[in-house]
Parts: structure tokens; C-alpha cells; sequence
């Protein structure tokens, strides 16, 4: 899941989630200085910020926020190296997208509730 401004991305494994950080000017001095990019890729251009051991079943990014529901059907966000729960759900939700204009979270179920 890449943030809106592309500078963070969060990277959601089976059973845990990595949140990084993305470094722009790593790629133009790569091109520039071909020693700096190997076959696995330009290591400067991301930065490792959290490593958290939890499923991500759907998230989105609101401003350097990134909101989440994990499979223990809890809505979560993940701020600055910290992780509040908002809600507790009674059943599994899928994230819809967040109006920032309406300060409000959209979500549905299966059915479309």
C-alpha cells in the first residue's frame, strides 16, 4: 500500500507488515553512479521504519496514517511507531476509503452493509 504522496509504502506479509520509507533521491544518484544500484536493487532507497507482527486484511493511507483492519476483525491505525485501535468490528470489514471532508472511515462487509 503506497501512501498518497508516495513517499511511504507498507509492504503486508501473511503475518506481519513492514512500514518504509521511501528515499527520492536515491534513484537519480543510482542512474548517475551505476556502482550504487546491484542486482538486487538500489539499497539506499528504502528506509525500514517498523516491522509489526500482525495481519494487514486492508488498508489505506490518510496523510502519513495508515489505517488498517487486521484478522482479528480490529480497525487500527498506524502513526509514528504507534498503533491505536479505533474500533473493534463484530465481523470482517473491508476499508472502502476515508473522506477527509467528512472526517469519516468507509467500510463494507460481504454484503454490502
Amino acid at each position: 500500500f503506497w501512501s498518497e504522496n508516495g513517499d511511504q509504502v507498507c509492504i503486508a506479509c501473511e503475518d506481519s507488515f513492514y512500514i518504509l520509507k521511501y528515499n527520492t533521491e536515491a534513484y537519480p544518484k543510482a542512474r548517475e553512479n551505476p556502482e550504487l544500484m546491484t542486482e538486487d536493487g538500489i539499497e539506499d532507497a528504502f528506509l525500514v521504519l517498523n516491522e509489526i507482527s500482525e495481519s494487514v486484511k486492508t488498508g489505506i493511507w490518510a496523510g502519513d496514517c495508515f489505517i488498517y483492519t487486521n484478522s482479528l476483525n480490529r480497525l487500527n491505525y498506524y502513526v509514528g511507531g504507534e498503533i491505536c485501535t479505533i474500533a473493534h468490528l463484530d465481523r470482517q470489514m473491508y476499508l472502502l476509503g476515508y473522506l477527509p471532508n467528512d472526517n469519516r472511515l468507509y467500510l463494507s462487509d460481504k454484503e454490502l452493509n
